[in-house]
């Protein structure tokens, strides 16, 4: 009988029962079949077992085929090199090249380790006290980071250096405590020192004076450094560091070194003007100062004038490619004689003025203006192509009725120069913004900031709708940027115009906006739109805070035209921002690395 028939054949696949005896029939007819399922199991298995040997002695040696073996080290190392972020210094952390490059395999953990270039920058973030006592655990930490960094500076060999050292916000705790910290802390600087010969960016972010103590004298020992970056240093940990004599400044003979080129000082404890630098070679300078402020907070500044400020840095600094100034003052530093005469500035090509004027509520708005057109009155600049101004909060401009003009225009016709790219945060009228664009036509880019408006609130008398806030992004103006056919609204504002982005826009001009980028998307006569960002204040604030379906939609319209859109609500905006720990404090570069 074969193993395909019996006599039970048609009782399967039923519920019938077998009987005694049929059981045991039915036994005995099973008993040959599983003795022959059971041998060829055991072949099935012995040829696996040989056909897995087979494969791992052809996979083993066609690896030694592999196109990739066949790679210079060289070339793999510059492979490497382009994993580096470019946006940014490299952070210590292993999610990310270099150190994720030594957690692949041998080869490539071997070629990592000995590529100088692969290390030659580095984000450092000290470790971050969290309560009121050092324990072990705080302590071993320290010691693992230090060895880290001891370890990333040595693997660079003798390229040039680009650091950033950044401590996060140490809340108060015990002197004691405080000392050992400093003891810590100021050993990571004490290894960083011992390479001032290969400094070539420095990025210091609120260090206390004993981190920045090992650091002091080195300007001789630092020929190659060319960037140097100081925000909000010497901040008190173990004493209260007396910032009035520049002497005492821990970085005072760092700031003084020969091939320095490029500087940013912002809110530092010190009066920049009295400082060694070489100031007619510097070709970026990036300055952040309270000027006439309580000196037990920040020292007493050669000037507090902003007029005088800009008029002594377009004198001294005639290499200046890039000027950025953040000035806060008194309102009333603004005025009183001043002589400024006009300087040309020659060389400059990208200026970024954030100014603010306090302590002026209730002036006149011409007051304001005045002092604004008086500030850019002191240079001419006739190589600008860059300007971003803004009028910080509290700076006597937020709240107040706009102004009648944009400030610099004068300065623009005066240098003739012409600007590609306008970033403007200041409250002005419709009418002014569109004086100023229409003497800018060769803009490509913009950016621009409305105000918010208030939101309506709920009193013991009922719903109360504060009046709104005057807008500097209107009907009018959307209109005049966007062309037609048959010219009638006259010339179009910024022909050339290709990037452009909205802050705090009202979703009442979302018809206007959408109608100025689709007739920016086929026109001819102007340029083709190629990315419109922009955030929108909603009319209420309940339930969900995205950017309604209707306006989504509208910028789906856009996309559809070949436009990079990306609407969203000022709230959503405010969500995106997420800083990993070994990202905190990440500086912007200055220039590459």
């Amino acid at each position: 009988m074969s193993f395909g028939q019996s006599r039970f054949n048609y009782l399967l696949q039923t519920n019938y029962a077998p009987s005694p005896d049929e059981l045991e029939e039915v036994r005995k007819l099973v008993q040959k079949p599983e003795d022959e399922v059971r041998l060829l199991n055991e072949q099935i298995s012995q040829l696996q077992a040989k056909r897995d040997k087979l494969q791992s002695f052809i996979d083993s040696h066609r690896a030694l085929l592999s196109p990739a073996r066949r790679i210079p080290r060289d070339i793999i190392a510059e492979v490497f090199l382009q994993c580096l972020p470019t946006n940014r210094l490299p952070a210590c952390s292993t999610g990310e090249a270099p150190l994720l490059l030594t957690a692949i395999c041998r080869s490539w953990r071997q070629i990592a380790l000995t590529t100088p270039r692969l290390w030659r920058a580095i984000h450092f973030v000290f470790p971050t006290l969290i309560g009121y006592t050092i324990d072990e655990e705080f302590r071993n930490l320290s010691l693992s980071r230090m060895e880290g960094l001891k370890l990333w500076l040595e693997r660079a060999r003798s390229v040039p250096l680009h650091v950033s050292f950044f401590l996060q916000h140490t809340p108060p705790i015990p002197r004691k405590v405080r000392e050992e910290l400093a003891i810590i802390y100021s050993q990571f600087s004490d290894i960083l020192s011992c390479y001032s010969s290969q400094w070539k960016s420095l990025y210091f972010h609120r260090l206390p004076l004993n981190v920045l103590l090992p650091l002091q004298a080195k300007a001789g020992d630092a020929p190659l450094l060319h960037s140097l970056s100081l925000e909000n240093n010497v901040i008190e940990l173990t004493e209260i560091w007396e910032g009035q004599i520049g002497s005492n400044y821990p970085l005072f003979d760092i700031t003084g070194a020969s091939s320095l080129r490029v500087l940013q000082l912002r809110f530092e404890r010190v009066d920049p003007l009295i400082l060694p630098i070489h100031w007619e070679v510097l070709t970026e300078l990036s300055l952040g100062l309270n000027l006439g402020f309580n000196p037990t907070t920040f020292p007493p500044m050669t000037f507090v004038n902003p007029i005088q400020i800009i008029h002594r840095l377009a004198y001294t600094c005639r290499s200046l490619r890039k000027c950025a100034l953040h000035l806060s003052a008194p309102f009333e530093a603004t005025f009183g004689n001043v002589d400024a005469p006009t300087q040309v500035w020659q060389h400059l090509t990208e200026l970024d003025v954030q100014l603010g004027l306090y302590g002026s509520e209730g002036s006149d708005p011409s007051h304001h203006l005045a002092a604004w057109k008086g500030f850019f009155k002191t240079i001419t600049t006739p190589a600008l192509s860059h300007l971003a101004v803004s009028a910080l909060d509290g700076a006597g401009i937020h709240g107040f009725d706009q102004l009648a003009e944009v400030p610099f225009v004068d300065l623009i016709l005066r240098s003739g120069c012409r600007l590609s790219f306008l970033d403007l945060d200041m409250q002005v009228t419709d009418k002014a913004l569109m004086d100023c664009l229409y003497c800018t036509p060769s803009l490509s880019t913009l950016h621009l900031v409305d105000m918010m408006q208030p939101i309506p609130y709920v009193t013991e008398d009922g719903m109360v709708t504060p009046e709104p806030n005057p807008m500097t992004l209107t009907q009018g103006l959307f209109e005049a940027l966007t062309p037609t056919s048959d010219r009638s609204n006259g010339v179009v504002l910024c022909p050339l115009l290709e990037t452009i982005s909205l802050k705090q826009c009202r979703l009442i001009h979302s018809d206007a906006m959408v109608t100025f980028a689709l007739a920016r998307s086929g026109l001819l006569e102007t340029a083709k739109l190629e990315s419109f960002s922009a955030t929108f204040q909603l009319e209420n604030l309940t339930g969900n805070l995205r950017l309604p379906f209707e306006e989504a939609a509208k910028a789906q319209k856009i996309k559809e035209n070949g436009v990079d859109v990306n609407w969203r609500s000022v709230y959503e905006e405010r969500t995106l921002q997420r800083t990993m720990a070994h990202d905190s404090g990440m500086p912007s570069l200055i220039g590459e690395y």
